[in-house]
């Protein structure tokens, strides 16, 4: 598991978001 500094939440959730609309876009 990461170690990710103070305020990671907010970071991962827009790289989440981002990742899955590339798995959408490039597996459509």
């Amino acid at each position: 598991m990461l170690v990710l500094p103070k305020g990671w939440k907010g970071e991962w959730t827009i790289h989440e978001k981002t990742r899955k609309l590339y798995i959408l876009h490039f597996e459509a």
